[in-house]
Parts: structure tokens; sequence; C-alpha cells
């Protein structure tokens, strides 16, 4: 080769070095090297779990340069509006690596900060002690507090895309839902983002890695294979009914919670007995009757396929899902039936094996849980992505969620290992447990790991901001040890120069590419560390 070039040269680690390296020194004369162009922004470097760091970067560098490279540096993006470039320039003083950039964007952009959420649990209410007491026949566990907050947050970014959408420059195309990204830590908590997404109707396509046996189709399919192992299942029963399979309502589960038989399948054989059953489920019992007799002696796959059919379930879910999510709703549930044919090749001698094996996969977490399916991504909804697997994407709006966290937290288990740029094999390798067992001798190593460690903490959020074209929109949860709710060193402080919004104190005209639009700041003089905050929202050029 005479040339190579390596890009995102701020995610190899030191073993990658060593490897490039030992491929250029075996071209022996320097007359036969190749030239090498490496293209990397330390601070954007994110996979610290992979041994990244930006050393190896500056290492590179260093060899290069005194081999006679060129070293060529640009602090100027043509991606981010100024506003969003001026925040960057104001909140990232203190990162060592940052230096102040400009921007060749004509957008002048806009910052929003929305309030943190403070949503509490509502108290359970209280119920008769009876039998049949029917409170949520479908909740299984109650929702936590914190849970509780996330949907709130997600409800509060969800208002506010509303109120963006409504008030978007009239000289540019409507804003598509397609244009917004909502950006998370983790998926952690994706269920609950996606709740309080759907309660105020916002469309939105979710990356959940493993997270085909969370989906709400394929646990509609999972709780027919439980009942139909064990029909005394009420619990089971109630969500198959409740499901868009069957279409039962409120007042069906109600009536059957209050039949004398002791399992809700006898009180509906009986109801049927005496021809008391309305349309709706007089089809779910004539159904369930078909498939109990099938699940005898067919394959789980082929059973699954038959109920594909006989419920006509693409149709059915088809009619009840947004249209925005119809086509992940209906690839989740081909891909669930995939799953029964791909699992030991469907030769599972019972439900109950099958359904063994899914709560396996579902327990060994992202690794080896099976996906969602891969859907039209020209679909118009909004897109929930982790920072790291939006790395080199972009849009028009970028919301950080969760941002009012500390970094993030010590790791209690693992392996130290000290691997300098240059060095062709590590220095110091040792494994540890938690903190009192670190020893004092390895003090030194823990304090550069740490630092490390919060370096990327800051270049996580500079990646998350650096997404947007116009607009950044920061939330978060309300952090009850601290007195105003926000968690010290945590991204959401960084914003917190910027009086908090709501969709309903925005104003109804904003003008995107207006020097009178609110949201947009820069420093208040060269050198200041202060921002005028104009119309109580944002800082103005």
């Amino acid at each position: 080769y005479r040339h190579i070039l390596i890009d995102e040269f701020q995610d190899t680690n030191p073993l990658q070095w060593q490897i490039v390296r030992a491929w250029l020194q075996a071209y022996g004369d320097e007359d036969d090297h190749p030239t090498v162009f490496i293209v990397g922004d330390p601070k954007q470097s994110i996979y610290r779990f992979r041994r990244a760091e930006p050393r190896v970067f500056e290492s590179a560098r260093e060899m290069l340069v005194a081999k006679g490279a060129a070293n060529l540096a640009t602090r100027q993006t043509h991606r981010n509006a100024q506003a969003i470039v001026d925040f960057l320039n104001h909140s990232m003083q203190s990162n060592p690596l940052y230096e102040a950039q400009s921007t060749a964007s004509r957008h002048l952009g806009q910052v929003w900060r929305l309030p943190l959420a403070t949503s509490q649990v509502d108290p359970e209410p209280e119920v008769e002690n009876s039998e049949f007491s029917l409170r949520d026949p479908l909740q299984i566990a109650p929702m936590s507090k914190d849970d509780s907050r996330r949907v709130e947050e997600a409800r509060l970014v969800g208002l506010a895309l509303h109120q963006l959408r409504t008030q978007w420059d009239d000289k540019t195309p409507q804003l598509e839902w397609s244009q917004i990204i909502l950006l998370v830590r983790s998926r952690t908590h994706l269920m609950d983002y996606e709740r309080g997404l759907r309660e105020v109707g916002v469309p939105f396509i979710s990356s959940r890695r493993g997270g085909l046996l969370d989906a709400l189709e394929v646990a509609d399919l999972m709780a027919l294979l439980r009942w139909l192992t064990v029909s005394a299942d009420n619990h089971a029963l109630a969500h198959v009914l409740k499901s868009p399979m069957m279409g039962a309502s409120d007042d069906d589960l109600i009536g059957l919670a209050s039949a004398e038989q002791a399992t809700w399948w006898q009180r509906l054989l009986s109801a049927q007995a005496e021809a008391s059953l309305n349309s709706v489920l007089e089809r779910a019992v004539n159904l369930l009757l078909g498939w109990q007799q099938a699940a005898t002696y067919l394959p789980v796959h082929d059973l699954l396929d038959r109920i594909m059919h006989e419920a006509d379930l693409p149709s059915r879910y088809a009619i009840t899902t947004p249209a925005a999510n119809r086509a992940q709703v209906l690839g989740n549930l081909n891909e669930f039936l995939a799953l029964a044919l791909d699992l030991d090749a469907g030769r599972y001698p019972s439900i109950a094996r099958f359904l063994d094996r899914l709560a396996k996969l579902k327990r060994s977490g992202e690794q080896d849980a099976p996906d969602e399916a891969n859907i039209d991504a020209a679909l118009d909804a909004v897109r929930i992505m982790t920072i790291h697997g939006a790395k080199g994407l972009e849009a028009e709006v970028v919301v950080m969620m969760d941002a009012n966290h500390s970094d993030s937290q010590r790791d209690d288990l693992g392996v130290l290992c000290e691997w300098p740029q240059d060095s062709e094999s590590p220095t110091h390798l040792s494994v540890f447990g938690k903190t009192k067992e670190r020893g004092y001798a390895r003090r030194d190593l823990f304090a550069t790991e740490e630092n490390f460690r919060l370096q990327e903490h800051w270049n996580l959020l500079y990646v998350a901001i650096t997404r947007a074209k116009k607009i950044v929109i920061v939330s978060g949860i309300h952090n009850d040890k601290t007195e105003e709710g926000v968690t010290e060193e945590s991204w959401y402080q960084k914003f917190c120069t910027i009086e908090a919004i709501t969709p309903e104190t925005i104003d109804a005209q904003v003008e995107m590419d207006a020097k009178k639009a609110a949201g947009y700041f820069t420093a208040k003089a060269p050198g200041s560390d202060e921002l005028t905050t104009p119309k109580g929202r944002g800082l103005t050029d």
C-alpha cells in the first residue's frame, strides 16, 4: 500500500495502535513506507470500555510529525448552529481537550432546558379485601417513583416537541418527526420513555438492542403461551383477552372478575354454555379452544403460525397501532415467529420448555437477548438512540434525556490495566473488587483511571450536543438529595445558565433564523463567564 487513511482514530486502543505500528515498521526502509493520514477528534473519544483513550491519538500524532508529517487542525464545524457552538464554547471551558470553535452554519439555532420531572407515584387506592377485587388485571408490579418520573420526563419532552413543530419557521419545510433524535445514556429506562411519548402522541422508533422480548406485542403472545400451559393462570388470560388479538373491553374483564367459578377460563366456558357471551368473548373462547387442542401436538413455531393466521394478528395489530409504530409492531410479530424456529430448530417438546428458554435469554441482557425487528428507517418517527449509537449521525433537533445525573459510577469489579501508548505491552495488570480492597500501592493508577473516566463523561456530553444541527433540548428528573433538584457536576447543570422553559411558555411565533429569536446566546463579552438571558430564556446576540 502506498497510502493509508485511518478514520475515527480517537477510538483506537493501545493494542490496536501496536498492530498499526508493527505493520508500518515491517516496511523496512523509510523510502518504502506508505504515507499515513489519520483523522480523529480526541474530545470525541467515548469508547473507554474498549480501552480507547485520547493519549493514543496524541502518541500517533507525535510519531508522524517526527517523521515529517503535517499536523492539520480545524476548529470549525459545518453542522452546528451558532447558538449550539456558543454554548459549547462557554460550558466546555474546563475541559482540557476542548478549544473554542466556530461554525460555518448560517443558522442561529436554539438551546432549551426543560424543567426537571418531579412526578410522584400516586398512593395505591384502597380496595375491598375480596377474592375478585380488580385493580388492574394487566399490572404486574406498581410503578416505582423513579419510573414515574422518567415517564413524566418523556411526557414533558413530547409536549415540547409538539410545540416546536407548530412554531417551526415558515421559511423552511415542516419539521418532520424523523428529523428529531432522542439520546439516552443507556437503554435501562427505554420502556418508561416510550410510555411517556406514547401518552402524548409522539411516534417513535426505539433502538432497543435485545428488546424483542420486552415489546408489548411479543408480551401478548408470551402470555398466550403461558395460558396454554396453565389454563388456571387468570392473569395471563386477562392479558390475552385485553390484547388486540381478542379486543375485550374493561367491562368484559370486570364481568369475568365478578363471576362465581374458580378460574376465569371456567367462567368463560360456563357463560358460553349459557349463551351469555358477547361476540368478542365468543370469538375468544372458540379460538382458545382450538389452540388448546393444537398445543398438544404442534411444535411451538407451527402453533404460533396457526395463531397468527386464525386470529388475523397482522390486521388486528395494524388497526390498533399508530401508523408511525405499525411497521415495528408487525416486524416484531414476525421476528418472534422466526425466533421460535431458530431456537433449537423449533424442536422443543413443550411450550413450557420454550418459555423457559425465553426467560433465560431475557435474563442474559443485551448480549444474547433477541433484537427487535429492523424496520424502514424512512418512517416519519422520532428516533430513540444511545449516544454511542448516534455517533456519526446528525439531526435538526436533538433531545438529551436523563441529563441530571452525576458522572458514571466507579467500577466495583474489573481489571486494572496500565498500558502506555508507546509501550509494546502493559506495565501493570491486576484485578480489583470493592474500594476497600484496592490497596495503597495502586492508588495512583486508580487516580489516573478516574481522570480518564471523568474526561469521557464530558466527551459524551460533547458528542451528544454536536449531533444537533439547529436545536438542542435537555431534560432530566429531579434529584431529591439536592436543594434545587440539580445534581452537581451533571450535564444538566451546564445548562442552568438558561432559564427552564415549558411548552406553555414558549413563544408561539419563534422565528428560527431571525436575530430576535429567543434561545440564542453568546458570551456577554470576550473572556467573560456571564451569559445574557433576554426574555427570561436563552441568550441572544
